[in-house]
């Protein structure tokens, strides 16, 4: 059994009269292109750099807070005091 009111039809090659007629008789709701299924972006044609970014973005995140994780404590330690460094080298230069 399908559940209508949770249904959604896209289209990508059909005219927008045939489209609502189909709609019509499924009894679906008519949806548009670009759209998120799940966190993934779903579209037609060449993906764009605005279609990928939110993706980029998340991987991004998990990949800087998995290497935090990594480190030992001496190890974050060592990454503080060598900013620290760095900071001090800066503003003596």
């Amino acid at each position: 059994i399908i559940n209508t009111s949770k249904s959604t039809i896209f289209s990508g090659s059909i005219t927008q009269g045939r489209l609502a007629i189909i709609a019509q008789l499924l009894n679906f709701k008519m949806g548009n292109l670009p759209f998120n299924y799940l966190g993934v972006p779903i579209f037609k044609g060449k993906p764009k750099v605005f279609h990928l970014q939110p993706i980029a973005d998340k991987i991004k995140m998990k990949l800087s807070a998995w290497k935090a994780s990594l480190l030992s404590m001496a190890g974050r330690v060592q990454l503080v005091r060598g900013g620290e460094m760095y900071q001090e080298f800066l503003m003596e230069w």
